[in-house]
């Protein structure tokens, strides 16, 4: 449904090739094949969760969708750790709380496009993780709000393949993603001027 689905596909992609081991965790509401809905090089093992889920659903709905998402997939990795499975877990931050209990299954290392609000959960998750920025405004963000001395800073990259479009003058400028006011995207119209 959003550009984060194709985020993470590429992403377990890139981890498979790169020789690691990896299972997707998804809620249960989800269906079919990872490698065919996103067009991937390498099947992504999955492991669905049963989690409620709502045909239409609000704020509320949201919510409880989140929340059962979040115990849910606890309890597996529970399950996984008690059976003497080692694992890290990676996680991207798709909304502002369904990520903030799993340190207690192990260790955690998590990716954030956006600044996080300071609230309990979130205070206790951003103690006990790894943390992954996408730009150094978000790090220094999160270092600012939750007293962080390290903060890895790793862009967001693309797979140039999957753009592959005509051009007639080899040059070309792509965004995918929403028209957030910080994201700078007033560059684009001038640039595009400077290339005639």
């Amino acid at each position: 449904q959003k550009a984060y689905g194709i985020h993470i596909a590429r992403m377990c992609e890139a981890f498979i090739e790169a020789g690691y081991e990896l299972k997707l965790v998804v809620p249960s509401r989800a269906s079919g094949s990872i490698k065919e809905m996103y067009g991937l090089r390498a099947e992504v093992p999955t492991v669905r969760v049963h989690s409620l889920v709502f045909e239409h659903y609000e704020r509320a709905g949201f919510f409880l969708m989140g929340a059962s998402f979040a115990l849910m997939s606890l309890w597996y990795l529970w399950r996984k750790k008690l059976a003497g499975e080692a694992f890290i877990v990676y996680t991207v931050d798709m909304d502002t709380f369904s990520h903030t209990l799993l340190p207690l299954a192990g260790p955690v290392v998590a990716e954030f496009h956006s600044p996080k609000r300071a609230n309990i959960l979130s205070k206790f998750f951003f103690k006990r993780a790894k943390i992954v920025a996408t730009n150094q405004l978000i790090a220094q963000e999160l270092a600012k709000t939750f007293n962080l001395a390290q903060i890895s800073v790793e862009p967001n990259g693309v797979d140039e393949s999957f753009f592959d479009l005509p051009s007639t003058t080899g040059r070309r400028a792509v965004y995918v993603g929403r028209f957030y006011a910080w994201k700078g995207l007033e560059v684009l119209p001038k640039a595009a001027k400077l290339m005639h």
